[in-house]
């Protein structure tokens, strides 16, 4: 899909979702937005949606890290100079930066993990029904 077709179909699903909240039926929704079927109008409803959680997840990511950047500057001196207590919190900030960016990975699920070069191959791999190693 070209890049205006993809923005004309995120403007659609925008327009369905103001619709939706405004109290409109899917099936009016569908009729005003050009949808074949109120199905359609439901789907594309439910992905607007989705789309706004993933941007007030983004955001709300970016915050907690920018409030523990502070903590960690105000700690960080004390514990480079040894403290223990400041050392402990600054170790406790890490691992909740490490978490919030999905940076610690469960060891069952490290056998999962593929580089971008290996996610390629594979793609190759799946696409030529030939084996690339």
């Amino acid at each position: 899909m070209s890049m205006d077709r993809q923005a004309a179909a995120a403007e659609r699903r925008g327009r369905a979702l103001e619709l939706r909240k405004a109290g409109a039926s899917y099936e009016q929704i569908a009729q005003q937005c050009g949808y074949s079927h109120r199905a359609t109008a439901h789907r594309a409803v439910t992905q607007a949606l989705a789309s706004v959680a993933d941007e007030l997840a983004a955001d709300v990511r970016t915050l907690e890290l920018s409030r523990l950047d502070s903590m960690l500057m105000g700690l960080w001196r004390a514990a480079r100079d040894g403290d223990a207590s400041a050392v402990d919190r600054v170790l406790k900030i890490m691992e909740r930066r490490a978490k919030i960016l999905g940076l610690d990975t469960p060891a069952d699920q490290t056998d999962r993990v593929v580089s971008p070069l290996g996610q390629v191959r594979q793609r190759g791999h799946a696409s030529s029904g030939r084996d690339t190693a």
